[in-house]
């Protein structure tokens, strides 16, 4: 979609069925899979526009809004969407859809460094989002930590790939093959931690939980936004997505401490998952992190080559992205019995490994 017409559409949508008088409408470099835009209103206040590419499953984006509601009724601070003048919660009268929604002050948890007062806090909301989302469908059996034969095979695919990326220049591919190859290397030790990692506690969850989908406002979480339609989903790892980013465990040097205070913090606001389950995050981290092709597969779509620098696909911004990435993978495998242990002490659950 042209984003001068996608602009001029959503403009025209958001005065006839919102009813609103529109001073400024601009689009952001945030979010892949829609185009992301703030509108500024009479009155001088802003709303978050977010428009959905040609083709996207509205209803399923409707079923992420309800959910995004209902974790809100349960007093989980979210951006609130708005509804068109039929009450619709996705307007979806120009060849394509949009939603708006209350525009959140604050920081991205990726623009800022998660300390562990930050940590802290992001570790209540998460405890009290999963306690809430626990009684929004019944959890279903048969999910699984790691496919490690699908990793082998998507691994070695990718080295390949990359290799071949004719828009990626000669020393990122080396690097890229080489990031892979140590990835692989490590597949059988893998395969020996998630062995030894608790069943899995599985219920539905925000479903795409990394920092850039938390608002904080000063050390205080403002809000997380972007939840996915609701799917049971393994909970350790939503977790982990946050607490094991490159944005958390490269801040600083106390990262094991810091991540303490996140899953202490959880603890606190859910008992639903055991303390013992809790302490096998970064071991889960580790696992997942080192299967995963990503953000190799972003980084040899062909249309990355094309988006401007700023923007989140960008190859730039990708190669950035990947190597913060790898450093705390690397940091990961650093994790130790001793680290574990202290954890253990933290969360007052025995020691095990």
């Amino acid at each position: 979609m042209p984003a001068v017409g996608v602009t001029q559409l959503t403009k025209q949508a958001l005065v006839d069925a919102y009813g609103l008088h529109v001073l400024e409408l601009r689009r952001i470099h945030a979010g892949l899979a829609t185009i992301n835009m703030v509108a500024t209103v009479a009155g001088g206040d802003r709303l978050f526009v977010k428009v959905y590419r040609r083709g996207a499953d509205l209803d399923a984006a409707r079923a992420a809004i309800e959910l995004t509601r209902y974790a809100n009724a349960g007093g989980v601070p979210t951006a609130l969407p708005l509804c068109d003048a039929r009450g619709a919660t996705v307007h979806a009268g120009l060849g394509f859809g949009l939603s708006a929604w209350t525009f959140v002050d604050g920081d991205c948890g990726d623009t800022v460094g998660l300390d562990a007062a930050r940590m802290r806090s992001l570790g209540e909301v998460l405890g009290h989002l999963h306690d809430r989302l626990a009684t929004y469908r019944r959890a279903e059996p048969g999910v699984r930590w790691c496919d490690l034969v699908r990793s082998r095979a998507s691994i070695t695919a990718m080295i390949d790939q990359v290799l071949q990326a004719p828009h990626l220049d000669r020393a990122t591919r080396v690097w890229g093959a080489g990031v892979l190859r140590w990835r692989l290397a490590r597949l059988p030790q893998v395969d020996e931690i998630v062995a030894g990692l608790p069943e899995p506690a599985v219920q539905v969850v925000h479903g795409d939980l990394h920092p850039g989908n938390v608002i904080f406002r000063g050390e205080r979480v403002a809000a997380l936004i972007d939840f996915e339609p609701p799917a049971v989903r393994q909970v350790l790892w939503e977790i982990a997505r946050a607490a094991c980013s490159q944005y958390a465990v490269l801040h600083d040097g106390r990262w094991p401490q810091r991540l303490g205070c996140l899953l202490r913090a959880y603890r606190s606001c859910n008992s639903r998952v055991p303390a013992g389950v809790l302490a096998a995050v970064p071991w889960l981290a580790r696992c997942v992190m080192t299967a995963s092709v990503t953000p190799f597969d972003d980084l040899v779509e062909g249309r990355a080559a094309h988006l401007a620098a700023g923007d989140p696909l960008s190859v730039p911004a990708l190669v950035r992205y990947a190597h913060a990435r790898q450093e705390a993978v690397a940091r990961l495998w650093e994790y130790s019995d001793d680290d574990d242990q202290a954890l253990r002490q933290v969360l007052g659950c025995r020691a095990s490994r």
